[in-house]
């Protein structure tokens, strides 16, 4: 949704938080992946124009760790409203955006089968997994990106893919399960 970074948080930021068995190399990224965003071509849901007029700047790759806006309700929410995917001012509005995600899936028939896990995993009636530290959009937002991402339907075939992929593959169990 917002970028690869946003992938490396939820990856760190799930797997860490929710099980002290989670071995080491399981707790973030894999060491010297560059460029994640290049493996899997995930087609935009929101617009430069809907991000930059809430604040979120797209992010170069230049500068490591989470984007400036990770950890920024405000910022989400000024993006989901755009859509409509927003109810009783900071609550996501479930059963409008897995109606936003049908009409994605709609224009981008190679993600269907992502959008459909998207949306059992992120947009339960409990809402999304996460820290309930992390405001709602942004673990929503967190979780459709990561399972988008997961469930790419044309992983790039390179080592450094290979070696992101199977990082994904070998931590998966470790992941809470909804």
């Amino acid at each position: 949704m917002f970028g690869a970074k946003i992938i490396f948080v939820s990856l760190a930021v799930f797997q860490a938080v929710y099980s002290a068995d989670v071995p080491p190399q399981c707790r973030g990224p894999p060491p010297g992946v560059v460029n994640a965003h290049e493996c899997c071509e995930i087609p935009k849901i929101f617009s430069e124009e809907e991000l930059s007029s809430c604040g979120i700047e797209k992010p170069d790759g230049s500068k490591p760790g989470p984007p400036p806006h990770a950890h920024d309700c405000k910022k989400s929410i000024c993006v989901l409203s755009k859509k409509n995917l927003i109810t009783d001012g900071d609550k996501v509005d479930k059963d409008a955006s897995k109606a936003f995600l049908d009409k994605y899936a709609e224009a981008n028939p190679e993600f269907a089968a992502a959008v459909a896990i998207a949306k059992d995993k992120c947009l339960t009636a409990e809402g999304p997994g996460g820290p309930k530290e992390i405001c709602e959009p942004n673990r929503a937002i967190f979780c459709i990106s990561h399972v988008l991402f997961e469930n790419c339907p044309a992983w790039v075939d390179s080592d450094n893919c290979k070696k992101l992929k199977d990082h994904i593959e070998e931590c998966k169990a470790y992941k809470p399960q909804k």
